[in-house]
């Protein structure tokens, strides 16, 4: 959505030229399934997208009249997430390899956590990447567009004919090797994280008790596989 910068002066959209707006392409619930995953990874990392849960009335001008009230959310502008972590965005290319070693195990270990393969980082698929100040402590990426995720579970991210029950997982890790001591930092750091993903999802009320129960489930198996050698 694009906004004047005079019409929105003394709104909530000040000073935002262009937001994206994500809507419901199917069910309104996957909407607030990824509106929620970002609130979790804003737990995890300042570099991450904001967002802001909204209500759109659609009406029809043609016919003049209301259509229906749909739940969608605003995600924060690039430029703006960048500003906030004293930061530009860089559209070099690079390689996994290239970024903050820290800010990688995060974002690609929760990228397990939701069961989300839709992020590559050379070609830029849903990750923004970031230099920040400092250039000693390397470039840092952001992921984007978690809808394919299995935390979300989309009608429209399933392969046909796939069996149901060969979908309940739906995680692979696409992160770099990393030492035991390094994994057993990174999942530690997520077991401390636990009670407040558990609270985003359970405050999550326009979300359905049933829907949350199984996104519960969804996130505690990563707690059951992480405590497996």
């Amino acid at each position: 959505m694009d906004f004047k910068k005079s019409e929105v002066a003394n709104t909530i959209f000040r000073n935002q030229k262009r937001l994206k707006l994500v809507t419901p392409c199917q069910f309104e619930e996957d909407v607030i399934d990824e509106y929620t995953i970002y609130k979790l990874y804003n737990q995890v990392t300042d570099l991450s997208f904001n967002v802001r849960l909204v209500k759109i009335l659609y009406f029809d001008t043609g016919l003049d009249k209301k259509v229906f009230e749909k739940h969608s959310f605003f995600l924060e502008e690039k430029k703006h997430v960048a500003e906030r972590n004293n930061a530009i965005e860089r559209d070099k290319f690079i390689t996994p390899f290239d970024l903050n070693r820290e800010n990688y195990q995060k974002l690609s270990v929760f990228q397990y956590i939701i069961g989300n393969k839709d992020w590559y980082v050379s070609s830029r698929k849903n990750i923004m990447i970031l230099q920040t100040e400092d250039a000693y402590k390397g470039l840092y990426a952001v992921p984007f567009d978690f809808d394919f995720s299995g935390f979300v579970n989309a009608e429209y991210s399933k392969p046909k004919g796939v069996p149901e029950d060969l979908l309940t997982e739906r995680r692979v890790y696409k992160g770099l090797c990393y030492t035991d001591e390094e994994f057993k930092k990174i999942f530690e750091f997520y077991r401390e994280l636990k009670p407040e993903f558990e609270s985003i999802i359970n405050n999550q009320k326009l979300i359905s008790k049933y829907t949350r129960r199984q996104i519960l489930d969804y996130l505690y198996n990563f707690y059951t596989v992480i405590d497996k050698k």
